[in-house]
Parts: structure tokens; C-alpha cells; sequence
């Protein structure tokens, strides 16, 4: 009786020892692993193994994980566009260039009472042009026409140069605080940056041409 029951307990032991082993060993093996963790992943997939040569203190190849790499790819994507968008900018031509945009100007005729009239208070003024030489020069003219005792503008400075032709009256141009006084035919003559302004000094209106020579944009 005793050897039976001494043989039947060999047997369960050897039975639960066997299936311990088993369990044990499937939970060490990538299978059993994926049964315990359905999130797990091979190396491999976790990380990627940057080899450009980050190297860390130490030596070995720095590892992001894909967490890292989550953040890390919108940052990677907006360089990408924004270093394609520079390339392509720089490829761009100069055609952007308002300059670049103005016709080139051609031969015609401008009759004094078919051009289009605006005013500012007592003074009025007359656009004939902005348009470009056939070299890219920039250039613009209108006629002005200034009331007795009034200014064209307040004193302000530009890149280009100006020219003043005076048509009809008096006019004191005044350019870096030096007044010119000029009549019917004369002509003054404004250098770039150079603060002015013009007064009609006389009794009657005062008409003249501005030709700007050259561009503001460099």
C-alpha cells in the first residue's frame, strides 16, 4: 500500500515538475514572450540604430525609439519642405522684381490735356510713365502743377535720382537745406538720398516736369 502510494506521488511531481519546465521555457522563448506580451516587438522594431556616426561616450551607436522618432519625424519633414522651399526660391528668376515687371518703353506721344488729372488740395498732377529702358533702367516722369505759396510734398529722401524741369512759375526747390530758385527752363537736378522738398514762391501756378531716374529696391 505505501509503495503505491510513494509511486503516485513520484508521478505527479515528475508530471508538475515536466509541465513547470514547459511553462518556463515558453515564456523564455520570443513565442511565449508574444503570448505574455502582445506589444513586444524584435530589437529591431524598437529602435533604430542611428550609423552615421553619433557615437556615444564610450562607443556604441546611439538608439532612438520609436517614441523619439514620433517626435522627431514632423521636425525632419518641415526641414525637408523648408529647405526645398529656399532651393526653389533661389532658383527663382528675377522676374519677381518689380522692375523686372515694367514694360519696356516705347516710342509715343503724351498730349498734355488727354493725361489723367489727381489733386492733392490746390495741387494737381499729371503720370505719363513708369517704365524701363531697353537696358532695364528704371524710369518715371509726370508733371506737377503747385498753387502760389504751396509745397509739392514735405521734405523727403529716395534712393533715385530726381530731376525738376519747370514749365511754367517760380519754384524754390530746396535740397539738404540749400533753396535753388528756378524758372521757366530750368532744370534741377537731385541726387539719391538727398533730402527736398519744393515751394512755388511766385504769384501764379507753377508747372513742372520730374523725371525719376533709377530704381528704390537695391
Amino acid at each position: 500500500m505505501n509503495t503505491l502510494l510513494v509511486g503516485r506521488l513520484r508521478r505527479r511531481k515528475a508530471a508538475e515538475f515536466a509541465s513547470h519546465s514547459a511553462r518556463s521555457a515558453a515564456t523564455r522563448s520570443p513565442r511565449g514572450l508574444l503570448r505574455r506580451a502582445p506589444s513586444w516587438e524584435p530589437p529591431i522594431a524598437r529602435r533604430i540604430v542611428m550609423r552615421s556616426g553619433n557615437r556615444r561616450e564610450g562607443g556604441g551607436f546611439m538608439k532612438y525609439s520609436r517614441r523619439n522618432f514620433a517626435f522627431l519625424l514632423p521636425a525632419l519633414v518641415t526641414a525637408s519642405a523648408s529647405a526645398q522651399g529656399t532651393a526653389q526660391t533661389a532658383a527663382q528668376p528675377a522676374a519677381d522684381n518689380p522692375v523686372e515687371k515694367l514694360p519696356v518703353i516705347k516710342t509715343r506721344s503724351y498730349i498734355y490735356k488727354d493725361l489723367a488729372v489727381t489733386t492733392n488740395g490746390q495741387n494737381r498732377q499729371r503720370r505719363m510713365f513708369t517704365a524701363k529702358t531697353h537696358t532695364g533702367f528704371k524710369i518715371e516722369s509726370h508733371q506737377s502743377d503747385i498753387a502760389p505759396g504751396e509745397v509739392n510734398h514735405p521734405p523727403h529722401q529716395h534712393l533715385r535720382e530726381e530731376m525738376m524741369l519747370i514749365r511754367e512759375g517760380t519754384m524754390e526747390l530746396t535740397i539738404s537745406g540749400k533753396p535753388y530758385r528756378l524758372g521757366p527752363g530750368d532744370v534741377g537736378v537731385i541726387g539719391s538720398n538727398e533730402m527736398h522738398n519744393a515751394k512755388n514762391v511766385g504769384t501764379t501756378r507753377a508747372e513742372y516736369f520730374i523725371v525719376n531716374i533709377g530704381r528704390d529696391d537695391v
